[in-house]
């Protein structure tokens, strides 16, 4: 939370079980899904990581090798789900680490600028597949990411020229890729089904789509590939068509 640090609960139906575990305007988390004691925070700024091994208790720092300060007030942080010991962030320049953060690596030149990095999504399918978006709509790919030196691809076929939000990949298929934007005025979510070669947008028309409105996140449901959950200025919307149609997510 801006300003309010991050906050755990441990409980799952009591609403007062917060407790605040880190201070600074709270940043993203990744969490192993091997052990929820192990995991990470972190506040504003490139490198202001940390880690916790005992379920947010104490903290140590988890930054050691990360020399850039530049990037967005909130960096992005994404945990691969299939070998949770590997992380990336990144600024103007994306960083790595497959040792759980014992050091991160630089992977990647300044890649189409000017520009910071706003969203990673890595495939669940294959760890070498990663994403990355810019605040200036630029999407780059690597199919060699784990690579000493990975190749950068970008990718500008269909996109728009806005703050990329969010991105996710399919959890079968990684060609399919879901790019989210959180300006006015522009497509909002966009589809590519050929590896991000070209974009098109899902937003959908009227009543059976997504407003004019700022998204934020896009997440895929594991279990059902074709719903699909964004949130927005105006709360959350779904897709049980892989982004044919849209509806708000309740009626409150």
């Amino acid at each position: 939370a801006q300003d309010n640090g991050t906050s755990r609960t441990l409980s799952k139906n009591t609403p007062d079980d917060w407790k605040l575990i880190f201070g600074g305007d709270g940043g993203y988390v990744a969490i192993d899904p091997r052990d929820s004691d192990v995991l990470f925070v972190e506040y504003q700024g490139l490198g202001n990581l940390f880690k916790s091994l005992d379920g947010g208790e104490t903290f140590s720092a988890a930054n050691n090798g990360i020399i850039d300060s530049d990037g967005t007030f909130i960096p992005p942080l994404a945990m691969d789900q299939s070998d949770p010991d590997i992380l990336w962030t990144g600024g103007r320049r994306p960083w790595r680490t497959t040792d759980s953060a014992g050091v991160w690596k630089l992977v990647g030149p300044d890649l189409p600028g000017p520009g910071d990095i706003t969203a990673i999504a890595i495939a669940p399918t294959d760890s070498n597949i990663v994403y990355l978006g810019f605040d200036n709509g630029f999407v780059v790919k690597s199919t060699n990411a784990l690579a000493w030196a990975p190749t950068w691809q970008t990718l500008s076929n269909g996109l728009e020229s806005a703050w990329v939000s969010s991105l996710a990949i399919d959890p079968v298929d990684p060609s399919v890729v879901y790019c989210t934007y959180s300006n006015y005025g522009v497509a909002h979510i966009l589809k590519t089904v050929n590896g991000g070669q070209s974009w098109f947008s899902i937003d959908g028309i009227a009543f059976d789509g997504v407003p004019d409105i700022p998204v934020h996140w896009i997440a895929i449901r594991p279990c059902d590939r074709k719903q699909l959950y964004v949130g927005t200025e105006l709360g959350v919307f779904v897709s049980e068509n892989g982004g044919g149609t849209w509806a708000p997510a309740n009626l409150g």
